[in-house]
């Protein structure tokens, strides 16, 4: 049985947030790796809605991506749909790597990650390495 504990949402286009995410996990010292992708516009019927949104057609995209340091990977799901992506830890019961998960929700706050006036992203730069 598992679960999703939902940590960040950005206002920031899929891949963009994905990136940022995947570059501040790595910059810690953990492995990430994207295990799959699901475009629902590609997969969903056309004059249904999302089922997430009520919005028709459906927008979303979902990647999971595995972080892992020293023992088993984390699951974490990313949803992302019209500029908007939220990151979520997927919990297993029992909790496969209970202290990567609690890294893992440390590090993806909404004050880790700044929005420059430029228009790009970036986090910040007081992530502890983990070791």
């Amino acid at each position: 049985m598992s679960h999703s504990l939902p940590l960040l949402t950005l206002r920031e286009e899929f891949d963009r947030a994905i990136d940022a995410v995947t570059v501040a996990l790595v910059q810690a010292g953990l492995r990430v790796a994207r295990s799959f992708d699901v475009d629902a516009s590609a997969c969903a019927p056309p004059h249904l809605p999302c089922p997430h949104h009520e919005t028709t057609p459906c927008a979303c995209q979902l990647t999971m991506l595995l972080v892992s340091h020293n023992g088993p990977p984390v699951v974490l799901a990313a949803h992302g749909d019209r500029g908007h992506t939220s990151f979520s830890l997927v919990e297993a019961s029992p909790p496969a790597n209970p202290q990567l998960e609690q890294i893992v929700t440390q590090m993806l706050t909404p004050q880790t990650f700044l929005h420059l006036s430029n228009g790009q992203m970036t986090h910040s730069n007081h992530t502890t390495r983990v070791t």
